[in-house]
């Protein structure tokens, strides 16, 4: 076990309503991109490419691929230890790791060759941004105009006694 978390692949479970941290695919992108030859003729050559995933949160647990994360605890070019939650989806571009702002509460997907990958640890069922054990993981409600985001959202907020902040690694 690397800061609290369990080896192996792990689901993150919500211990009050059982909603479960996922990933989403965002589809694809299509287009046209204007082009010269070498001679000068001009045109369009057409393009197809992955959007980036999406973070979301099933209702409750689905046992797909995309719920699945684990604990990469790397040493960085310094040999600090980097103790990031991989998503175990992968596509052709990168690895999706959970990485959050404590500034804005947000919490969202980003490529994991990206600058500023969060750190996260995990303690008597809270999961929290590493060194700010009161920056904690929580559930909310969530108003969403996108059906497939399901009715939860998570954020980073202050720790308390609310249920909607601990967790369970199944």
């Amino acid at each position: 076990m690397a800061n609290g978390f369990p080896d192996g692949n792990f689901r993150i479970v919500n211990k009050a309503t059982g909603a479960c941290i996922s990933s989403l695919s965002n589809g694809q992108a299509h287009g046209l991109q204007s082009a010269t030859g070498r001679w000068g003729e001009r045109g369009f050559l057409s393009f197809s490419q992955r959007k980036n995933r999406q973070f979301t949160v099933h209702d409750n647990v689905k046992n797909v691929e995309e719920e699945l994360w684990y604990l990469n605890s790397y040493k960085d070019t310094y040999g600090d230890r980097v103790n990031t939650l991989f998503n175990f989806v992968r596509d052709i571009r990168s690895r999706w790791v959970l990485s959050a702002s404590t500034q804005s509460s947000r919490v969202f997907l980003q490529q994991s060759d990206q600058q500023y990958i969060t750190k996260w640890a995990f303690e008597d069922g809270y999961i929290f941004v590493e060194g700010q054990p009161d920056a904690v993981l929580t559930l909310t409600s969530s108003i969403s105009l996108t059906p497939s985001l399901g009715n939860f959202e998570v954020k980073i907020c202050q720790r308390s006694d609310d249920p909607n902040q601990r967790w369970e690694l199944k």
